[in-house]
């Protein structure tokens, strides 16, 4: 949305900017299931969440001016932090259910999942709007 809004890009070359990121994920997220199974999800999910914390700092400071291969940069750190968040959240998650619930508690992560992050967006846009108006 900031690439097609502010910047001004199409939807094409958005894509383009955010293809190495969505790969990195799917290419890590083979190897993070790997190193969960080795050392479970808490070695995996607090450096994610550092990194997470850290990329939305850098993404808090965005101007107009940011140069496309720094864009790159930072969404993919980004997509790595959410690959090691979120399977091994969710997959520690499920895990602690028993196993005639897993079906169920697929379906809740599932559900929530979607809604959480339309909250998230619904409730993002007055907010951002109201500190707009204060500044």
């Amino acid at each position: 949305m900031y690439g097609q809004g502010p910047l001004g890009f199409e939807a094409k070359t958005v894509g383009l900017l955010l293809l190495p990121g969505a790969l990195l994920n799917g290419a890590l997220s083979p190897k993070i299931g790997i190193l969960f199974d080795k050392y479970g999800p808490r070695t995996m999910i607090i450096p994610g969440t550092v990194l997470l914390i850290v990329t939305m700092i850098i993404y808090s400071t965005i101007s107009f001016s940011i140069p496309a291969w720094a864009f790159i940069l930072v969404y993919m750190a980004l997509m790595l932090a959410i690959a090691t968040i979120m399977m091994p959240s969710q997959t520690g998650a499920l895990n602690q259910l028993p196993p005639h619930l897993y079906p169920h508690g697929t379906a809740m992560s599932n559900t929530l999942q979607p809604m959480a992050g339309a909250l998230g967006v619904s409730t993002h846009g007055p907010v951002q709007a109201s500190w707009s108006k204060q500044g």
